[in-house]
């Protein structure tokens, strides 16, 4: 079927179109923009297409150079508002629809009715990429394959906002009808698999709370996060200048610096020979040669190619770090560890290992260089190059972002802000509006609570009802020693066993995460091993002992051990695993040929593949990991539907993001203790028996609330604490 695509020029066939999709009941929808983020005060929407049926779609000009309605668009998009896009009667289907609300609600419109994203469809028939729509046209609709390439080499050469609007209109056309197309193809897979009630109750609902979230960002302390640009720009300033210091570098550099230069002159001395040769009509030539040895050898370089040869130690230079460490002219450091193309590794965990073999210090301000750059690459100076003119960070939330059902960030990558004993500063800059605070909701040991009850493993589950913590109550029953006794030494920091204790617990979570995520005992080692750090001794774990923490762990709780070994069983029976909720992992890998593998004597043996291996470990990760996932992301959206109850709108309390298992909202001080009561219950119970047929009754589901006016001062909430007088003068 092919594509007829037709351009509107006129209020007439604004009508039609909107008659058509109110007669079908369908409206697929794709906008074309400048390119600019969404919040940004020069951000357009060029034009926006439409499809009803398969085979025909319509564009609307909008806000284009070329547009017909370019004096007037937003009038033109606004009437659609309440006949289209506001109207329950008529299905609205995008690809990524989430980027399609964030752009009617910039212009007060919301989407409602039954929303469906084909994109999210996809993944939950395959949720392994690609998941990008060109990708699926090939798979699917194949006739139309590359109908994309004319328009994207254009705008990669003049800009979205540049495209002609006669080359724009018929791509946008054409991703408007191969989405519905798409939609018919994955709506009745969704129905067969079993999937639709999943898609439709959580993924859905999840999209339109995360749009929200997304375009209304969360506030951003300007002034201190400027004042953290130039701090941390001098921290590394300085910790360079102590790095180039070091004796064995200053060596090291004065004699690669020689070689560079006598490389150089030897090359000119083989230019001049060769030239000579050529007669007398070289002699200017040979001149200029003979005048640059002349002034290598004085120490003078004059341009940009001599200059290289006198360029300072790059620290941040993967060739030339291992250069230092491992060559003849360095420190001569043993080669632990090789990158894939072979090259000698200088990573983190290689660097830690040969902390042994440096009396120096250099890896230490090496590791503390790398650290300080980073923070100020990525979470300093790249967060603030993200910052939005309304002070906000806007980042974009991907439900398709990985194969477990976590939810993954981009632009920034909130989740993956340094804890604040890492870097305390970068968590302050994150803060409430005025008149606001923060209130986090952190689930309780969320994914070990999900394996006691799919386990039924009695221990865990007594734990967790009596209100234990599940790691103290490990080491409890690893030591043999009572929890009372234990929890009143952890809560008293002048106990003489107080460190240990800590010690102890620190070891059990270890291990109980180990668990979940099926760590064999090399991992496990590695795990509860530490370097030497700051003063204190290195902690080293030796496979024989994480060995026998694992057969410890499996004979205080044994049915873990048997649900593991069911969960894999069942992974092999059927090719994959699912979530309480009803998500699937697939798992192909599960049957992958056997390998031959070499003996340290040199025999030869078959062994499972290593992909095999992981593909295990998923099985049994991958259902507790997605269930306490989509634990958190039901709850937001049931949260979120709460709070758009009129009695609830005076709280002025909205998502701000969503970190792994917690959530955070913007809140008066004033409405805490009634959010919080409520927001408890909803996390306790959310009512997953009546949307998707299940329901966890060995193990209740707990969160922990904070408070705070920023990010890193959050605090542990408390019913006696009058919040609203409390942050008076900070909001």
């Amino acid at each position: 079927m092919k594509n007829k695509n037709i351009d509107i020029t006129n209020f007439n066939q604004i009508e039609s179109l909107i008659k058509y999709i109110q007669k079908t009941g369908y409206a697929s929808i794709d906008f074309e923009t400048n390119g600019m983020p969404i919040n940004h005060p020069d951000f357009r929407p060029t034009i926006l297409g439409f499809s009803f049926q398969p085979g025909i779609s319509y564009v609307l000009p909008l806000a284009h150079k070329e547009s017909c309605f370019k004096k007037d668009w937003l009038v033109v998009l606004k009437m659609f508002q309440e006949r289209v896009f506001e109207n329950v009667d008529i299905v609205k289907v995008a690809w990524n629809l989430k980027f399609e609300q964030k752009i009617l609600m910039h212009y007060g419109i919301n989407l409602s009715g039954r929303l469906f994203d084909a994109m999210l469809a996809k993944y939950m028939l395959d949720e392994t990429r690609p998941n990008d729509l060109k990708d699926m046209v090939k798979r699917f609709i194949p006739e139309f394959s590359n109908y994309e390439d004319t328009v994207d080499v254009m705008a990669r050469k003049l800009g979205w906002g540049n495209v002609p609007i006669n080359t724009l209109s018929p791509y946008c056309g054409l991703d408007c009808d191969l989405t519905l197309r798409l939609m018919y193809i994955f709506e009745p897979k969704l129905i067969k698999s079993k999937l639709y009630k999943l898609f439709r109750n959580l993924l859905m609902q999840a999209s339109s709370v995360l749009a929200k979230s997304e375009y209304f960002g969360y506030c951003v302390d300007l002034p201190f996060l400027n004042k953290l640009v130039k701090e941390y720009a001098k921290k590394i300033e300085l910790n360079e200048l102590k790095l180039r210091k070091h004796k064995a570098l200053v060596r090291f550099e004065k004699k690669q610096k020689r070689q560079r230069i006598k490389l150089a002159i030897n090359k000119l001395k083989e230019e001049i020979n060769e030239l000579k040769r050529g007669g007398n009509k070289n002699s200017r030539v040979i001149s200029n040669r003979e005048e640059k040895i002349s002034r290598l050898i004085a120490g003078e370089f004059t341009s940009n190619k001599d200059r290289k040869l006198d360029e300072p130690f790059n620290f941040n230079s993967p060739p030339q770090v291992a250069d230092f460490f491992f060559g003849k002219n360095g420190l001569g450091f043993p080669i632990l560890k090789r990158t894939e193309s072979g090259a000698p590794s200088s990573d983190e965990e290689t660097l830690l290992k040969l902390k042994k073999y440096d009396d120096t210090g250099f890896i230490d301000e090496l590791l503390k260089h790398r650290e300080l750059s980073k923070l100020y690459s990525t979470y300093i100076l790249g967060i603030k190059e993200k910052v939005t003119p309304d002070k906000k960070l806007h980042a974009t939330y991907l439900i398709h972002g990985t194969v477990t059902g976590r939810l993954s960030c981009v632009a920034p990558n909130i989740q993956n802000i340094p804890r604040g004993t890492t870097a305390a500063d970068i968590k302050r800059f994150f803060i409430a509006p005025k008149g606001y605070v923060i209130l986090q909701l952190d689930y309780a040991q969320a994914e070990l609570r999900v394996m006691a009850e799919m386990a039924n493993e009695t221990s865990m589950i007594e734990a967790f009802r009596k209100g234990h913590d599940i790691h103290t109550a490990t080491a409890c029953k690893k030591y043999k020693i009572e929890y009372e006794k234990v929890s009143k030494i952890l809560k008293d920091e002048k106990h003489k066993e107080y460190t240990t204790w800590v010690k102890r617990r620190k070891q059990a979570k270890t291990i109980n995460f180990g668990i979940i995520y099926c760590q064999g005992a090399p991992a496990l080692a590695e795990s509860l091993s530490e370097p030497a750090r700051d003063g204190k001794p290195a902690i080293i774990v030796t496979k024989e002992e994480a060995a026998r923490y694992l057969r410890e762990f499996d004979e205080t709780f044994p049915r873990v051990a048997q649900f593991i070994k069911s969960q894999q069983k069942k992974a092999y029976e059927k090719g994959y695993v699912k979530t309480l909720f009803g998500r699937k992992r697939r798992l192909p890998d599960l049957y992958l040929p056997l390998v031959t593998r070499i003996s340290k004597d040199g025999r030869e043996y078959k062994a499972k593949h290593g992909l095999t291996m992981e593909a295990e470990r998923q099985a049994v990760n991958s259902p507790v990991q997605g269930t306490a996932t989509d634990y958190a992301l039901f709850s937001s959206v049931l949260i979120d539907e709460l709070l758009q109850n009129p009695k609830y709108k005076k709280w002025g309390c909205r998502q701000v993001y969503t970190v792994h298992d917690s959530i955070g909202f913007y809140i008066k001080p004033r409405y805490i203790h009634r959010a919080v009561k409520l927001f408890d219950k909803i996390v306790q119970n959310p009512q997953t028996k009546k949307y998707f047929g299940f329901e966890m009754t060995k193990v209740k589901m707990l969160a922990d609330f904070e408070v705070g006016y920023n990010w890193k001062d959050l605090e542990k909430y408390k019913t006696d604490i009058d919040y609203n007088d409390k942050y008076k003068l900070a909001a």
